[in-house]
C-alpha cells in the first residue's frame, strides 16, 4: 500500500532528497562505470535512517575450477573488464562509509552451478571470448582447453553474490 518502485536513471532520478526510505539496488552497479554519481544521487533521496541494500555479484570471486589457474585468472578478467563497474564493487563499504552509510548487515552467498549451460546464461563466457576472438587476447591453445572444458562433464561455475544494508546516519 505504501510502496512505490521507480525505474528512472540512477544518476538523476528527478526524485526530491530525502524522501525516500528504502532504495534497493538489485545487480545493476556492475553495469554502471560511474558508481560515484549513483552513489551520491542515492545519499541524497534517502531520508536520515532510511536503508540502502545492495544485492550483486562479485565476478572477481568467480571460478570454473579449470585446471590451468592461470588461464582461470585471465578468463575472468577478461571477463570483469567487460563489466564495467564491477572491479569497483569491492569498494563499496568504504565509499558508503564516507557518504555517511553504516552498516547493517553483509552476507556473501556463494552460487555454485553445474552444467555449462546454466554457467552460460549467468555470466556468458563463451559469447565475450567470442567477441574477443580478434583481439588475440587468448591464444589458439588456451581456447582449446577452455573448448575442452566447457563440453566435460566436470564444468563447473562458482560465484559470490553478496548484499549489503546500510543505514543513512
Amino acid at each position: 500500500k505504501n510502496v512505490v518502485f521507480h525505474r528512472r536513471p540512477a544518476q538523476a532520478t528527478g526524485l526530491g532528497g530525502g524522501t525516500v526510505d528504502k532504495l534497493r539496488f538489485d545487480r545493476v552497479l556492475q553495469h554502471i562505470p560511474d558508481h560515484e554519481s549513483v552513489l551520491s544521487e542515492a545519499q541524497r533521496i534517502i531520508k536520515r535512517n532510511g536503508v540502502l541494500q545492495i544485492t550483486d555479484t562479485d565476478y572477481l570471486s568467480m571460478s570454473y575450477f579449470l585446471p590451468d589457474a592461470a588461464l582461470e585468472r585471465k578468463l575472468v578478467s577478461i571477463a570483469v573488464d567487460r563489466m564495467k563497474g564491477s572491479r569497483a564493487l569491492r569498494l563499496l563499504p568504504q565509499r558508503l562509509n564516507d557518504l555517511g552509510f553504516a552498516p547493517i548487515r553483509l552476507a556473501l552467498h556463494q552460487l555454485l552451478v553445474y552444467g555449462f549451460e546454466t554457467a552460460e546464461y549467468l555470466v556468458g563466457m563463451d559469447e565475450i571470448l567470442r567477441e574477443e576472438a580478434s583481439t588475440n587476447v587468448l591464444s589458439d591453445s588456451e581456447l582449446n582447453v577452455w573448448n575442452t572444458w566447457k563440453s566435460s562433464q566436470q564444468c563447473l561455475l562458482a560465484v559470490n553474490l553478496f548484499i549489503m544494508q546500510t543505514v543513512k546516519i
